[in-house]
């Protein structure tokens, strides 16, 4: 893909000290954009946006094969579960050494979670930052079968929590709300209306003092 990718950041303050830093992966770049945001009160809060590598499961036709340089030589959905798990820690070691003692927000699309192939990077990055979530929230899927974008031919079964906002140098009381947003229908394709995207998102409330 020419090493594209999808990742943004988006902000309504300004931002400064922007940067890419491109992870070890295999089929697609992946990459974490970083940049402080400078906040109405005067706090400094750093931004980290990812798009870990995904876990295929590639039996029984062997559709997305391991081929990559970072799977501890296996070729199946191990290979890419030890890329995905080496790229979580690469970003717990950026971010400790870029952010220091400010106060981060790491969040994106981490294509791991619980009850999901992937529930031991979500260990690892749980290790160095803590959840963004009230204790009031009820989980809900992020990548969900009811979704038509998701889902065009209704054939997928599993729905997953797999894009995460996660805490550094920040209390998990500063989080003051949580919920998942763009859920709703609302772009009309072909006489029906859909999401804005195959990812529902999520949404916290965090106090940086």
């Amino acid at each position: 893909f020419d090493g594209q990718n999808g990742v943004m950041i988006l902000s309504r303050h300004p931002l400064e000290n922007a940067e890419e830093w491109v992870l070890p992966g295999t089929w697609n770049r992946r990459t974490i954009l970083s940049a402080t945001v400078q906040l109405p009160n005067g706090a400094d809060l750093d931004a980290y946006c990812n798009h870990l590598t995904p876990i295929f499961d590639v039996s029984p036709i062997n559709t997305f094969p391991y081929t990559g340089q970072y799977g501890d030589g296996m070729t199946g959905a191990a290979g890419w579960q030890a890329e995905q798990e080496l790229q979580a820690q690469k970003l717990i070691d950026y971010v400790t050494e870029t952010s220091g003692s400010r106060p981060a927000v790491i969040l994106g699309d981490f294509n791991a979670g619980r009850a999901y192939p992937a529930e031991e990077t979500l260990n690892i990055l749980e290790s160095s930052f803590s959840p963004a979530y009230t204790d009031a929230y009820t989980p809900l899927c992020t990548y969900c079968s009811s979704n038509p974008v998701t889902n065009p031919a209704g054939d997928l079964t599993t729905s997953v929590w797999i894009d995460h906002i996660l805490l550094y140098n920040l209390e998990s009381d500063s989080v003051l709300a949580t919920e998942r947003i763009f859920d709703q229908d609302v772009v009309p394709v072909d006489g029906m209306t859909v999401p804005l995207s195959d990812h529902f998102g999520m949404r916290s409330v965090i106090v940086v003092p």
